[in-house]
Formats: structure tokens, C-alpha cells, sequence
């Protein structure tokens, strides 16, 4: 088994999105992707972030994206590892997350500077879970893990000339 992990730094907001909102233009089982031109990326079932429209909940700390390389038969399997802890929101996680389970879905993370990169889901890879925290304040870690070819694709926008 070879393992390598990936962490991404500055990430400013995490979308998780049904694979069936999204339109991109390189099939799912290509090994190996690097960037992708002009994706549609659709409307997400879950969002957090330090601010912004839309956000499921809000978060109060960077959350951790990881990908651990694994040598398969099939080629490379990458495994993208989301944590996000919120500290409000929580019926709205709940909400999300049931309309999650069982579906496909893209982690879309947002970086400080813009970019913004995709973890590519194999199918039926998709796994959404909370863990609630209670103490002297109450918490909810948003895990989230999907299965790719790829490890993080750089989603690239270009306007048609």
C-alpha cells in the first residue's frame, strides 16, 4: 500500500455538490487529472465557509482537506478526507446531510486566493457523516470522504474568445 498525503492550505469555504449538478468535461474514470477547463459546477447540497452566501454553517477554523494515494489494480485511488467544524447551523447540517445519503457528490474546496479545486467522485464512493461535540460549547465536525482517479484537479475558467 503507498499513501501519500496532500494537504491544501488557505481554504476558505467547502462545497459539497451532487454529482448530478455537475457537468464536467472529462470522464470520472480518467486517471491522473490535473485541471479541468470550464466545469459547470451546480448548486451545492452543503456549504461552509467563513462567509458567504448561501453556507449551510459557518466555520470557525480552517477545515482539513486530505488525499491519500493508494496503488490498486485499477491504477491510483485517491480518497479525499474533508473535516469542517461549525459551530452553528446544526439543524441545517442535519438537513444536508440527509439529502446527501446515498448520493454522488463533488467536494468543491475554495482557497483564499480564488482558486478553486475538485475532488472527482467514482461512483457510489460518496460518504457524508457529522459528529456532534458538546461541552463547555457545542460543535459539529462535518466528515466527508469520496474515492477518485485524480487528486486535487484545479478547476481552470476561461471565456470564450
Amino acid at each position: 500500500m503507498e499513501c501519500n498525503e496532500l494537504f491544501l492550505a488557505d481554504i476558505v469555504r467547502v462545497d459539497l455538490v451532487p454529482c448530478e449538478r455537475c457537468t464536467i468535461p472529462v470522464p470520472f474514470g480518467v486517471p491522473g487529472i490535473v485541471e479541468v477547463l470550464n466545469p459547470i459546477i451546480g448548486e451545492p447540497a452543503l456549504s461552509v465557509g467563513f462567509e458567504g452566501d448561501n453556507l449551510t454553517s459557518f466555520i470557525e477554523e480552517p477545515p482539513t482537506l486530505k488525499v491519500t494515494e493508494q496503488s490498486q489494480a485499477i491504477g491510483y485511488v485517491h480518497t479525499h478526507d474533508l473535516n469542517a467544524l461549525c459551530l452553528h447551523g446544526f439543524s441545517a447540517l442535519r438537513a444536508a446531510r440527509k439529502a446527501l445519503m446515498g448520493v454522488d457528490f463533488n467536494i468543491i474546496a475554495y482557497t483564499v486566493n480564488g482558486t478553486r479545486y475538485l475532488c472527482y467522485a467514482l461512483p457510489n464512493t460518496s460518504k457524508v457523516s457529522l459528529d456532534d461535540q458538546m461541552g463547555s460549547s457545542a460543535s459539529m465536525t462535518v466528515k466527508a470522504s469520496v474515492n477518485s482517479m485524480s487528486g486535487f484537479i484545479k478547476i481552470v475558467e476561461e471565456e470564450n474568445p
